[in-house]
Protein backbone atom coordinates (compact mmCIF):
# COMPACT_ATOMS: atom_id res chain seq x y z
CA UNK A 1 0.00 0.00 0.00
CA UNK A 2 1.33 3.68 -0.86
CA UNK A 3 0.01 7.10 0.90
CA UNK A 4 -2.39 8.58 -0.85
CA UNK A 5 -2.06 11.63 1.45
CA UNK A 6 -0.15 13.13 4.08
CA UNK A 7 -0.77 15.81 6.68
CA UNK A 8 1.48 17.04 8.60
CA UNK A 9 0.52 19.42 11.86
CA UNK A 10 -2.65 20.35 9.86
CA UNK A 11 -4.95 23.41 11.75
CA UNK A 12 -8.32 23.89 10.09
CA UNK A 13 -11.18 26.51 10.54
CA UNK A 14 -12.29 29.73 9.39
CA UNK A 15 -10.68 33.06 8.46
CA UNK A 16 -13.12 36.22 9.09
CA UNK A 17 -12.80 39.71 8.94
CA UNK A 18 -13.00 39.96 12.64
CA UNK A 19 -10.17 36.84 12.81
CA UNK A 20 -9.35 33.05 12.86
CA UNK A 21 -11.30 29.96 14.44
CA UNK A 22 -9.23 27.08 14.64
CA UNK A 23 -11.74 24.20 14.62
CA UNK A 24 -8.50 21.37 15.09
CA UNK A 25 -5.17 21.83 14.68
CA UNK A 26 -1.74 19.58 15.29
CA UNK A 27 -3.59 16.82 13.01
CA UNK A 28 -0.86 14.59 11.51
CA UNK A 29 -2.40 11.41 9.35
CA UNK A 30 -2.35 9.45 6.07
CA UNK A 31 -4.67 7.95 3.52
CA UNK A 32 -3.60 4.40 2.48
CA UNK A 33 -4.58 3.14 -0.65
CA UNK A 34 -6.81 0.26 -0.89
CA UNK A 35 -8.32 0.96 2.36
CA UNK A 36 -11.45 2.39 3.96
CA UNK A 37 -10.68 5.09 6.39
CA UNK A 38 -13.45 6.22 8.21
CA UNK A 39 -13.60 9.70 10.33
CA UNK A 40 -15.19 9.87 13.43
CA UNK A 41 -16.35 12.30 15.60
CA UNK A 42 -20.05 13.60 17.08
CA UNK A 43 -21.82 16.12 15.27
CA UNK A 44 -20.48 19.42 15.10
CA UNK A 45 -16.68 18.70 15.56
CA UNK A 46 -15.38 19.65 12.50
CA UNK A 47 -15.12 16.70 9.93
CA UNK A 48 -16.76 18.06 7.33
CA UNK A 49 -14.32 21.25 7.55
CA UNK A 50 -11.66 18.57 7.60
CA UNK A 51 -13.05 16.96 4.91
CA UNK A 52 -13.35 20.07 2.90
CA UNK A 53 -10.04 21.56 3.10
CA UNK A 54 -8.07 18.14 2.44
CA UNK A 55 -9.94 18.04 -1.12
CA UNK A 56 -8.82 21.61 -1.85
CA UNK A 57 -12.09 23.54 -0.68
CA UNK A 58 -11.29 25.64 1.76
CA UNK A 59 -7.56 26.33 2.70
CA UNK A 60 -5.69 25.01 5.80
CA UNK A 61 -4.89 27.64 8.64
CA UNK A 62 -1.55 25.68 8.99
CA UNK A 63 0.44 23.07 8.43
CA UNK A 64 0.52 20.99 5.10
CA UNK A 65 -0.91 18.73 2.74
CA UNK A 66 0.10 16.32 0.24
CA UNK A 67 -1.43 14.64 -2.27
CA UNK A 68 0.26 11.46 -4.30
CA UNK A 69 3.29 13.07 -2.88
CA UNK A 70 2.65 16.34 -4.27
CA UNK A 71 1.64 19.84 -1.79
CA UNK A 72 -1.87 20.14 -2.68
CA UNK A 73 -1.40 23.24 -2.85
CA UNK A 74 0.67 22.78 -6.45
CA UNK A 75 -2.90 21.43 -8.19
CA UNK A 76 -5.21 23.38 -10.49
CA UNK A 77 -8.59 22.74 -9.66
CA UNK A 78 -9.12 20.89 -12.37
CA UNK A 79 -6.07 18.36 -11.60
CA UNK A 80 -7.40 17.98 -8.01
CA UNK A 81 -11.10 16.72 -9.36
CA UNK A 82 -8.97 14.09 -11.40
CA UNK A 83 -7.42 12.78 -8.33
CA UNK A 84 -9.88 13.30 -5.86
CA UNK A 85 -13.81 12.27 -6.07
CA UNK A 86 -15.75 13.96 -3.64
CA UNK A 87 -19.69 13.06 -2.40
CA UNK A 88 -21.47 15.36 -0.07
CA UNK A 89 -24.06 14.91 2.36
CA UNK A 90 -26.16 16.99 0.01
CA UNK A 91 -28.27 14.24 -1.00
CA UNK A 92 -28.53 15.34 -5.03
CA UNK A 93 -32.48 16.09 -6.28
CA UNK A 94 -31.66 17.91 -9.11
CA UNK A 95 -35.58 18.03 -11.43
CA UNK A 96 -35.25 16.66 -14.54
CA UNK A 97 -31.70 14.93 -14.50
CA UNK A 98 -31.42 11.30 -14.52
CA UNK A 99 -29.64 9.07 -12.77
CA UNK A 100 -27.27 7.85 -16.08
CA UNK A 101 -26.80 11.37 -16.78
CA UNK A 102 -25.66 12.13 -13.04
CA UNK A 103 -23.46 9.10 -13.15
CA UNK A 104 -22.35 10.75 -16.72
CA UNK A 105 -21.00 14.21 -15.15
CA UNK A 106 -18.26 12.27 -13.27
CA UNK A 107 -16.98 12.63 -16.75
CA UNK A 108 -16.73 16.70 -16.83
CA UNK A 109 -13.20 17.12 -15.50
CA UNK A 110 -11.78 15.32 -18.39
CA UNK A 111 -14.92 16.51 -21.01
CA UNK A 112 -15.97 19.81 -19.42
CA UNK A 113 -19.77 20.32 -18.28
CA UNK A 114 -21.43 20.24 -21.58
CA UNK A 115 -18.57 18.27 -23.40
CA UNK A 116 -19.38 15.10 -25.22
CA UNK A 117 -18.92 11.71 -24.38
CA UNK A 118 -16.25 9.60 -26.05
CA UNK A 119 -16.01 6.59 -26.53
CA UNK A 120 -13.95 5.75 -23.50
CA UNK A 121 -16.15 8.40 -20.88
CA UNK A 122 -19.11 5.85 -22.46
CA UNK A 123 -17.30 2.87 -21.04
CA UNK A 124 -16.18 4.70 -17.71
CA UNK A 125 -20.00 5.39 -17.31
CA UNK A 126 -20.99 2.10 -17.92
CA UNK A 127 -18.47 0.55 -15.98
CA UNK A 128 -19.20 2.34 -13.05
CA UNK A 129 -23.33 2.04 -13.05
CA UNK A 130 -22.52 -1.98 -13.62
CA UNK A 131 -20.04 -1.49 -10.32
CA UNK A 132 -22.54 -0.22 -8.35
CA UNK A 133 -25.50 -2.13 -9.60
CA UNK A 134 -27.50 0.83 -10.46
CA UNK A 135 -28.43 -0.22 -14.19
CA UNK A 136 -32.03 -0.79 -13.26
CA UNK A 137 -31.89 3.14 -12.17
CA UNK A 138 -29.88 4.89 -15.46
CA UNK A 139 -33.75 6.41 -16.82
CA UNK A 140 -35.29 7.10 -14.13
CA UNK A 141 -35.40 10.59 -12.45
CA UNK A 142 -33.03 11.60 -9.36
CA UNK A 143 -36.36 12.65 -7.63
CA UNK A 144 -37.86 9.38 -7.84
CA UNK A 145 -35.28 7.45 -6.06
CA UNK A 146 -35.37 6.70 -2.79
CA UNK A 147 -32.43 8.09 -0.29
CA UNK A 148 -30.45 4.98 -0.68
CA UNK A 149 -30.70 4.55 -4.32
CA UNK A 150 -29.70 8.32 -4.86
CA UNK A 151 -26.81 7.44 -2.81
CA UNK A 152 -25.71 5.14 -4.91
CA UNK A 153 -25.83 6.62 -8.04
CA UNK A 154 -23.16 9.66 -6.57
CA UNK A 155 -21.14 7.10 -5.62
CA UNK A 156 -20.75 5.97 -9.10
CA UNK A 157 -20.73 9.40 -10.43
CA UNK A 158 -17.78 9.89 -8.64
CA UNK A 159 -16.37 6.28 -9.69
CA UNK A 160 -16.96 7.61 -13.18
CA UNK A 161 -14.66 10.04 -12.06
CA UNK A 162 -11.74 7.43 -12.36
CA UNK A 163 -10.04 9.28 -9.00
CA UNK A 164 -7.77 6.92 -7.08
CA UNK A 165 -9.19 8.51 -4.08
CA UNK A 166 -13.41 9.15 -3.14
CA UNK A 167 -14.26 11.39 0.08
CA UNK A 168 -18.02 10.95 1.14
CA UNK A 169 -19.33 12.83 3.91
CA UNK A 170 -21.68 11.17 6.20
CA UNK A 171 -22.88 8.84 3.08
CA UNK A 172 -25.08 7.18 5.56
CA UNK A 173 -26.59 9.93 7.28
CA UNK A 174 -30.42 9.75 5.09
CA UNK A 175 -30.04 5.25 4.97
CA UNK A 176 -31.85 3.01 7.07
CA UNK A 177 -29.31 0.05 8.92
CA UNK A 178 -30.32 -1.74 6.24
CA UNK A 179 -29.30 0.16 3.05
CA UNK A 180 -25.98 1.70 5.20
CA UNK A 181 -24.87 -1.90 5.83
CA UNK A 182 -25.06 -2.50 1.91
CA UNK A 183 -23.55 0.49 0.76
CA UNK A 184 -20.62 0.55 3.64
CA UNK A 185 -19.85 -3.35 2.03
CA UNK A 186 -20.04 -1.77 -1.54
CA UNK A 187 -17.49 0.86 -0.11
CA UNK A 188 -15.36 -1.75 1.32
CA UNK A 189 -15.25 -3.93 -1.68
CA UNK A 190 -14.42 -0.87 -4.14
CA UNK A 191 -11.39 -0.15 -1.84
CA UNK A 192 -10.07 -3.67 -1.80
CA UNK A 193 -10.97 -4.55 -5.15
CA UNK A 194 -9.75 -1.77 -6.85
CA UNK A 195 -6.61 -0.61 -4.76
CA UNK A 196 -8.90 3.26 -4.17
CA UNK A 197 -8.58 5.11 -1.25
CA UNK A 198 -11.68 5.49 0.41
CA UNK A 199 -11.99 7.84 3.20
CA UNK A 200 -15.56 8.85 4.56
CA UNK A 201 -16.87 10.49 7.54
CA UNK A 202 -19.71 9.50 10.14
CA UNK A 203 -21.23 9.65 13.55
CA UNK A 204 -22.33 5.92 13.34
CA UNK A 205 -20.13 3.85 14.86
CA UNK A 206 -22.22 0.77 15.06
CA UNK A 207 -22.29 0.32 11.20
CA UNK A 208 -18.76 1.78 10.40
CA UNK A 209 -16.09 0.04 12.92
CA UNK A 210 -16.91 -3.86 11.01
CA UNK A 211 -16.11 -2.39 7.71
CA UNK A 212 -12.69 0.34 8.17
CA UNK A 213 -9.84 -0.72 7.74
CA UNK A 214 -8.46 2.31 9.89
CA UNK A 215 -9.88 4.98 12.00
CA UNK A 216 -9.56 8.94 12.80
CA UNK A 217 -11.06 10.33 15.74
CA UNK A 218 -11.74 13.73 16.24
CA UNK A 219 -12.63 15.76 18.75
CA UNK A 220 -12.10 19.76 19.86
CA UNK A 221 -11.16 19.06 23.31
CA UNK A 222 -8.93 15.84 22.70
CA UNK A 223 -5.68 15.49 20.64
CA UNK A 224 -6.07 13.72 17.29
CA UNK A 225 -5.96 9.93 17.30
CA UNK A 226 -5.51 7.51 14.29
CA UNK A 227 -5.37 3.51 14.26
CA UNK A 228 -6.88 0.27 13.37
CA UNK A 229 -10.16 0.01 15.24
CA UNK A 230 -8.96 -2.79 17.46
CA UNK A 231 -6.19 -0.92 18.89
CA UNK A 232 -8.34 2.33 18.97
CA UNK A 233 -11.17 0.09 21.07
CA UNK A 234 -10.78 1.91 24.60
CA UNK A 235 -10.44 5.39 22.76
CA UNK A 236 -14.34 5.15 21.89
CA UNK A 237 -15.54 4.72 25.27
CA UNK A 238 -13.52 8.52 26.31
CA UNK A 239 -14.36 9.96 23.11
CA UNK A 240 -17.94 9.24 22.28
CA UNK A 241 -18.83 7.27 25.65
CA UNK A 242 -19.08 3.77 23.50
CA UNK A 243 -19.26 0.37 24.95
CA UNK A 244 -19.76 -2.44 22.40
CA UNK A 245 -21.11 -4.86 25.61
CA UNK A 246 -24.28 -4.45 24.37
CA UNK A 247 -23.91 -2.35 21.52
CA UNK A 248 -25.17 0.82 22.60
CA UNK A 249 -23.81 3.85 23.22
CA UNK A 250 -24.06 4.62 27.23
Amino acid sequence: MEKSIELNRLAIGYRTKTGTRVVVSDIDADLQSGQLTALLGVNGVGKSTLMRTMAGFMKPLAGTIRLLDRPLEDYSESEVAKRIGVVLTDNCRIVGMTAGELVALGRSPYTGFWGRLQKRDRQLVTEAIERVGIGPLINRELTTLSDGERQKVVIAKALAQETPIIFLDEPTAFLDYPSKMDLLRLLYSLAHDTGRTIFLSTHDLDAILPMADHVWLLDRERPFCQGSPASLHPAFHTYFGYTDTNNQMV
